[in-house]
């Protein structure tokens, strides 16, 4: 399953199909391009993460998970440059040997 309309790529007209407020680029391709570089999570504890719209910030989880695929965290909130229909914590799933959706 893809990112739906979480992502630009997926969905360039944004939530209220107006065009005016697409929603951002995930932090995965963000990191592709060097725009954002994460955080890797190594150990248990407490966290903040700043909403992604206001600071170039996430986290990369890898422990864990098979070769190849780890979790990306990420906060995200509507804001006067992306509407959202809900804000929070967004757990992005990423598969490196996945290379299309069908």
């Amino acid at each position: 399953m893809g990112v739906g309309s979480y992502g630009i790529m997926a969905n360039s007209w944004g939530f209220d199909g107006s065009q005016n407020f697409p929603p951002p680029l995930s932090p995965y391709n963000k990191f592709a391009l060097g725009w954002l570089m994460p955080r890797r999570l190594s150990s248990s504890g407490r966290y903040s993460l700043a909403a992604s719209d206001d600071v170039p910030e996430a986290y990369v989880i890898d422990g864990g998970m098979p070769a190849g695929e780890y979790l990306i965290l990420e906060n995200r909130y509507s804001t006067d440059r992306v509407a959202l229909p809900l804000g929070g914590l967004i757990v992005w799933h990423i598969d490196n040997a996945v290379e299309e959706i069908e």
